[in-house]
């Protein structure tokens, strides 16, 4: 993979501002230490917390003083989602979250509103601690040059905040590293999920043309750190798309994809940011349902320059296995006729950049083949097994869609409905996950050739049965 420079700071020159602000500084090389301390201080903090809940118990109860030790508890003690006092609200559920949100929006108030959110759930006992980067460039440079770092956490019985200022020299992958090691060093007992809100093309997320973070990045780290991500919310145009899914299900690391097949409009200012974040009281399944739910209270649908929107969560373990098969059997099919079919299957996405449905382009594939059997030619024997391979993987992909679509909604401007549930795909509204012929040809590129040795070794296996 290419080393990519986080943000490409190009554009964010540093400037001595953040130590005149007296805010500590992220470097390449302190990089890894400066996150272990900020995660190390979170587990203190948690130690502190149940070591005062205890005492604020063993006050108001005398009689237990001297059968139970403060000492004992504090060293022995591995439950989760102890809130610091009696006082805060509990947890519905006794697993607490963690949460790291790259915000990549040219907005003041949304960093001060999502540092909000944060610092309310950490404080009910729902949220153990998050890490927020702000990476956007801001239209007033002066105001700041860098791209920051915001870890909230409990400490000494109240809820903190602590910034840091990201060098030009740390890599995106440094950085993934750093934070995704510190995240599963605490996901047995916490629940994890990364939030992403940015401007989306599908493949990737970022603030403008000039730099961007990839999906497969993320996932690849992820994978690399062996982290398991309950929620992955991509707050963003597109996100919701076949490449996300594919890479998804390629390295099994994410149970729910959160995000918009199509064109996601702003939020009003007087909405909440993130709304998953509101529900950090319930377990992953029904915190991005109400999420998903909660949204499409939350869009401005009159002022938008779109004719759609629509967003869905897809739980990614029961989708994976048959996108893979499908996706497997597409390219045999494909590399089988010497691509004759590309020209065939790209037609019915109007253009190169125009967007449908998954379950859409998946079934017109599908009656093609089946509808022109005889015709397709190969030089391949058995090629008919090929053919029939893949109706039947479409088939099982076709189901698999709608089984693993938790929940999804989708408002056409032209019709000015709202359509929720498995209807979401009826007229100019798409599904829950959707795909670009350019999706195609850039998947094609990235994935056909790892797939090549499977595919030999099947045509010899074939030739030589045949």
């Amino acid at each position: 993979m290419k080393k990519k420079i986080i943000f490409l700071l190009s554009l964010l020159i540093l400037f001595p501002t953040a130590f005149a602000q007296n805010v500590s500084f992220l470097s390449s090389k302190n990089l890894k230490q400066e996150m272990n301390y900020l995660f190390e201080q979170s587990r203190q903090g948690k130690t502190e917390d149940i070591a005062l809940q205890l005492q604020t118990t063993l006050s108001s109860h005398p009689v237990l003083a001297p059968s139970v030790s403060t000492t004992y508890f504090q060293a022995n003690n591995s439950s989760a989602g102890v809130s610091s006092s009696q006082s805060q609200a509990s947890p519905t559920v006794s697993t607490p979250w963690q949460v790291a949100i790259f915000l990549a929006v040219d907005d003041e108030n949304r960093l001060a509103e999502g540092l909000g959110v944060l610092r309310h759930q950490v404080n009910r006992g729902t949220l153990r601690h998050a890490v927020l980067l702000d990476i956007a460039p801001r239209a007033n440079a002066s105001v700041r040059k860098t791209a920051q770092l915001y870890f909230i956490h409990r400490k000494q019985g109240k809820t903190v905040t602590q910034k840091r200022a990201i060098s030009t020299d740390i890599a995106l992958e440094e950085l993934l590293e750093a934070l995704f090691t510190n995240l599963k060093a605490q996901e047995d007992s916490l629940y994890t999920g990364i939030i992403f809100s940015a401007h989306g093309s599908g493949f990737d997320m970022g603030y403008n043309e000039d730099y961007g973070i990839e999906v497969n990045d993320i996932l690849f780290s992820a994978h690399q750190q062996k982290l398991h991500i309950n929620v992955l919310e991509l707050d963003s145009c597109h996100m919701s798309s076949l490449y996300t899914t594919y890479y998804a299900s390629h390295y099994q690391n994410i149970d729910f994809l959160s995000g918009s097949s199509d064109y996601e409009y702003g939020t009003p200012a007087n909405t909440r940011l993130f709304p998953i974040l509101s529900f950090l009281n319930h377990e992953p399944k029904e915190a991005v349902r109400l999420a998903v739910a909660s949204r499409l209270r939350q869009f401005n649908f009159l002022n938008s320059g779109y004719d759609t929107t629509s967003y869905s969560a897809v739980y990614i373990p029961s989708l994976q296995q048959a996108l893979l098969d499908w996706y497997q059997a597409y390219v045999f099919l494909q590399k089988s006729t010497d691509e004759k079919l590309v020209p065939v299957f790209n037609s019915f996405l109007k253009d190169k950049d125009s967007w449908r449905s998954l379950q859409f382009i998946v079934r017109k594939q599908k009656e093609y083949v089946a509808s022109h059997f005889d015709e397709l030619e190969s030089n391949y024997p058995r090629f008919d097994t090929i053919k029939h391979e893949f109706i039947a993987a479409s088939d099982t992909l076709l189901q698999a869609l709608t089984q693993s679509t938790l929940i999804q909604w989708c408002y056409s401007s032209k019709r000015d409905r709202i359509y929720q549930g498995p209807s979401a795909g009826t007229a100019d509204c798409l599904q829950s996950i959707s795909v670009s012929r350019y999706q195609f040809e850039q998947l094609w590129e990235e994935q056909a050739e790892e797939l090549e040795d499977d595919w030999r070794y099947k045509t010899r296996v074939r030739r030589f049965r045949g």
